[in-house]
């Protein structure tokens, strides 16, 4: 084995990354809570709306995102494995891709038709499901996933970066592949190391930013695919990895600073411009870059505290880890029945909150425990049929 293949060879189980990605699945879970307080419009919503909420919702999808790929990343790479480049494929649509199908063609229509009952529809479940699949326009941009998928638009996202990253994956099995990993992992060693990631992700936001400013368009699209190629670089060399682990904390200070200067650009009242319709000038461009590197300090964080704190407690880990994918399907319309109910109720708005927090975990660790149980629900929902093939493929 060289020298090169030896830093990539993992010597053990990284119990973090399940951490981390069980950690931030529970965030996505009281994000997607906060749905119906927040000042935006979503399927269901409260009259009573809060800037709190607003903000923490904002936060997760600046900063949560970009973590959830750079964790998916790692994981595809032990994925890969010393499997051939068929068998991680076929992996993917097992795990990815047959969920994904499955809950648009069963969920997506279901949530909708509730979303439509709280605003006073009469239609029935039947009629609903057809005028949703008569009405459905495929477009080719990342925002089909969003519309139509709702939350398992980051299936699809994570299935289309598992495509797109084979060539990748396949050149860096070999000596030049790791070769230049191994020249971004000495870079990285150096005192200002941790900040050369940042630049492709800011170069494609200054790119890309301005002409595709929706969630999830292309600007996301791109942000989060060079996110996802980080992950699988950092435990393709682990140097990079032990660099992020190593000296991560020390970007607490810039994080803290760059995040506060969204401060004076809410109270100005830029912010959703900037946010919604920026252009190609000095004010959008440095918004963009501002974002980038906030998201880039904050999860660089979260790795290194992963690792300084998160690294052990893997028996205790393994049982949320493996149920992580089936979870992720099924809380978004758990929340939303439990959303449409509650919504209604002649409370605040907090307690509300608190009650579909409640309930929803409480539904949606039901329905995981029932899909566990079943063989033929666990191949629906990405999960090994069997206890002895999770085991085996654990790094998926």
């Amino acid at each position: 084995m060289t020298a090169l293949a030896a830093r990539s060879a993992p010597a053990r189980r990284l119990v973090w990354i399940d951490w981390l990605k069980v950690l931030v699945m529970l965030g996505v879970f009281a994000y997607h809570a906060a749905q119906p307080f927040v000042i935006t419009s979503w399927i269901i919503s409260n009259d009573e709306r809060s800037l709190v909420l607003s903000a923490f919702a904002g936060l997760g999808y600046l900063f949560g995102m970009p973590l959830m790929f750079l964790l998916a990343g790692a994981a595809s790479w032990l994925a890969l494995g010393q499997r051939g480049i068929g068998r991680y494929v076929w992996l993917r649509v097992q795990r990815l891709a047959v969920p994904l199908v499955v809950g648009i063609a069963l969920l997506s229509p279901f949530q909708s038709w509730i979303g439509a009952l709280t605003r006073g529809t009469q239609e029935s479940l039947p009629a609903h499901v057809l005028e949703f699949f008569t009405e459905m326009r495929f477009d080719p941009t990342p925002l089909w996933l969003g519309i139509y998928g709702y939350h398992l638009w980051f299936l699809g996202f994570l299935f289309l970066y598992a495509v797109i990253s084979i060539p990748v994956l396949g050149w860096m099995r070999g000596g030049a592949g790791l070769a230049a990993v191994g020249r971004l992992a000495t870079l990285m060693e150096r005192p200002l190391g941790l900040w050369w990631p940042v630049l492709p992700l800011i170069a494609s936001q200054l790119v890309l930013r301005a002409s595709f400013p929706s969630y999830r368009d292309w600007a996301d699209f791109g942000l989060w695919l060079i996110f996802y190629l980080i992950g699988v670089a950092m435990v393709a060399d682990r140097r990079i990895l032990s660099a992020l682990a190593g000296r991560g904390l020390r970007l607490v200070v810039p994080a803290l600073i760059l995040a506060a200067a969204f401060i004076p650009i809410a109270l100005s009242g830029a912010l959703w411009q900037l946010e919604g319709s920026p252009r190609y000038d000095a004010a959008g461009l440095a918004y963009a870059a501002l974002r980038t590197a906030v998201a880039w300090c904050w999860v660089v964080l979260a790795v290194a505290i992963g690792t300084r704190w998160f690294d052990r407690g893997e028996r205790t880990v393994r049982p949320a880890a493996q149920i992580v994918l089936p979870f992720y399907v099924l809380h978004h319309p758990a929340i939303v029945v439990v959303a449409a109910v509650m919504v209604g109720w002649p409370v605040g708005m907090w307690p509300k909150y608190a009650a579909i927090l409640i309930a929803s975990l409480a539904m949606t660790l039901l329905l995981c425990e029932g899909v566990r149980r079943v063989p033929a629900l666990r191949g629906i929902f990405g999960l090994p049929r069997s206890r002895a093939a999770a085991l085996a493929e654990s790094a998926v």
